[in-house]
């Protein structure tokens, strides 16, 4: 590859029409968790230092499953996710049985008559270092503040997504994604992108884990004492010894495994 040619690939500022990407998350983008997400998207997952549009036909149409795993994996790694003015209020037991870490979620509620407050807040926020992804819901999405929260995601390795319901309108935005329901999960077309150009549509499974896998260990431990006469018995149990982080959907009541080291002592008695 020529120094030309590694310079155009590594600024992301630069439309590249129809030019193909690597299928794999570069330097300048972070993975979806969704692998046919990963497959239509230019840059290979979500781009960094950018500002997504993503419009639906009606809320609850699969945006926010989109965007779940990276708001997953930030918020564990302790940085902060915001949410501008959402049109409803996020349902945090869902948020949590999902993974995402609530001490790290930041919600800002704004005036329905003060909408600039809404590019204010979000400016800010996808300025500051401790905030990896910025979700904002504009009731209007003016062009110049759309430029200005693009300069200001320039400055920092931060993502920006506006989320718009009804007819997408133009506005400088560095990508835009339309999203709708389906028999397979969610229907997601590519309708603007200056990172080039892959196939425009594609179904993506709710089901897909986030890191693209299904497997991963855990090492468990046990230690027991029966008393005399089968009085009973003493029990120390030791859950996952390496302290593995990952997120598991249990479908029973109780959560057999946990993304944390957990130890207890069991006893029992019989008389």
């Amino acid at each position: 590859m020529s120094a030309l040619d590694q310079l155009i690939r590594e600024t992301p500022a630069l439309w590249r029409g129809r030019d193909r990407q690597p299928e794999r998350p570069g330097a300048n983008a972070v993975d979806t968790g969704f692998a046919g997400l990963n497959a239509l998207l230019p840059t290979g997952g979500w781009p960094l230092r950018a500002v997504i549009e993503l419009n639906v036909a009606a809320w609850g149409s699969g945006e926010l499953q989109l965007l779940l795993p990276l708001m997953v994996r930030l918020t564990r790694d302790q940085i902060r996710v915001a949410m501008v003015a959402p049109p409803y209020r996020p349902y945090a037991p869902a948020l949590v049985q999902a993974g995402v870490a609530l001490p790290y979620l930041l919600i800002v509620e704004v005036e329905e008559d003060k909408g600039k407050d809404i590019w204010w807040s979000a400016e800010k926020l996808l300025r500051h270092p401790d905030c990896g992804l910025v979700l904002v819901w504009p009731a209007v999405p003016h062009p110049a503040q759309v430029r200005r929260l693009q300069l200001a995601a320039d400055a920092t390795d931060n993502i920006g997504v506006m989320l718009r319901c009804g007819r997408p309108v133009d506005t400088p935005v560095a990508l835009r994604l339309r999203a709708s329901r389906c028999a397979e999960g969610i229907q997601v077309a590519l309708t603007k992108s200056r990172f080039g150009w892959r196939q425009q549509e594609l179904s993506v499974s709710e089901d897909a884990t986030l890191d693209g896998t299904e497997d991963f260990w855990l090492w468990d431990a046990g230690l027991g004492y029966r008393l005399a006469k089968r009085h009973g018995a003493i029990r120390l149990v030791v859950q996952n010894i390496l302290d593995e982080d990952f997120v598991y959907e249990d479908r029973g009541r109780e959560p057999e495994l946990k993304p944390e080291l957990n130890v207890r002592l069991e006893a029992s008695v019989n008389f």
